[in-house]
């Protein structure tokens, strides 16, 4: 899987193409064998086929997009009529 986003980031939609197709072999053979639960699997192999199609849809052109960075929320939502003071 590290090969293929590996690929993805490097634009080369060929090379791209056959590294996705070979990790979402390996992903499935995963869930065969017990190692990867099969909604992990799912999941994984959909945001690889996100990756790619934005990767053929930008074109060859096109520079590689980063994504935005994903994570825990910096600041605390304050609810109700508690404010902090």
């Amino acid at each position: 899987m590290a090969n293929a986003l590996e690929a993805i980031d490097g634009g080369d939609a060929t090379e791209a193409e056959l590294a996705v197709m070979a990790a979402l072999s390996g992903l499935d053979r995963a869930v065969q064998k017990g190692v990867l639960h099969r909604n992990n699997a799912s999941r994984r192999k959909s945001r690889l086929a996100i990756k790619m199609n934005r990767l053929l849809e930008a074109g060859p052109d096109a520079a590689p997009v980063q994504e935005p960075a994903r994570g825990r929320q910096t600041r605390r939502r304050t609810t109700g009529s508690r404010s902090r003071g």
